[in-house]
């Protein structure tokens, strides 16, 4: 019994005595309809790419389950597709990204035994002056270092690429300087506005308890000049009173 995990989620299973690779590649086209050429299988982390695989896998599967009952005797397979591949040009890439200027001097690197180059052609050099001199023999001269030709271009175009550049940070540095200086105006213009309309209510709120103190205040005089009535009429009457014993 072999369990195939189709493209998409979809699953099967498929029933043979005695399978084959061919046989398991006939049934997956036939459910899913992937060409055999398409197919990639995958069982157990090896590549089905062999029918010799395959049945190896089976074999060491069968095994297992007789050996365990609780092992599971479905060899599970999964289908993938298959992808072309290649290297895709990347060699060229890294070819014409090389720069065009060319190193000549090469007295830095070294030989196979791991000595320098310029060591190792200086003493050349001194061996060669002792020869000459026991020979009477004059020196070779040394070679002129070849003179590396200027690139104008490459320099102009390295020149606009930093006006370039610094142009560029100017224009972050006062885009970002503006862009503050417009955040603290904003800010500056809600706390003015927040400020006036809590001064309004202010004023609202005074405006509404005016009447009521006003109202408070003419209850209250009337009051006090009842009370001051009262109390001279009481004193009228106390003296009237008084004058009244007085004469009987």
């Amino acid at each position: 019994n072999i369990i195939v995990a189709c493209v998409g989620g979809r699953t099967s299973v498929f029933h043979h005595q005695q399978p084959h690779l061919i046989d398991v590649l006939d049934h997956i086209e036939n459910v899913s309809g992937i060409p055999k050429e398409h197919q990639r299988l995958t069982c157990l982390g090896h590549n089905l790419g062999s029918d010799e695989v395959f049945q190896q896998l089976v074999t060491k599967q069968l095994e297992a389950a007789a050996f365990s009952p609780s092992y599971s005797p479905f060899l599970t397979v999964a289908v993938a597709l298959r992808l072309l591949g290649g290297k895709g040009g990347f060699g060229s890439l890294l070819r014409s990204a090389k720069s065009t200027k060319k190193t000549t001097n090469f007295s830095a690197c070294r030989d196979r035994n791991g000595n320098r180059l310029r060591d190792v052609e200086v003493a050349r050099r001194v061996v060669e002056h002792e020869r000459s001199q026991r020979e009477g023999v004059e020196p070779e001269p040394e070679p002129e270092p070849k003179e590396v030709p200027v690139d104008y271009a490459s320099l102009d175009r390295e020149q606009r690429y930093h006006e370039t550049r610094q142009e560029i940070l100017q224009d972050v540095v006062s885009s970002v300087s503006e862009g503050f200086r417009v955040s603290a105006q904003r800010k500056k213009l809600e706390r003015d506005l927040k400020r006036k309309r809590q001064q309004e209510e202010i004023d609202e709120l005074w405006e509404d308890e005016e009447p009521e103190e006003k109202e408070e205040s003419i209850e209250e005089k009337e009051k006090e000049e009842k009370e001051e009535k009262e109390e001279k009429e009481e004193k009228e009457e106390k003296e009237e009173k008084k004058e009244e014993s007085i004469e009987e």
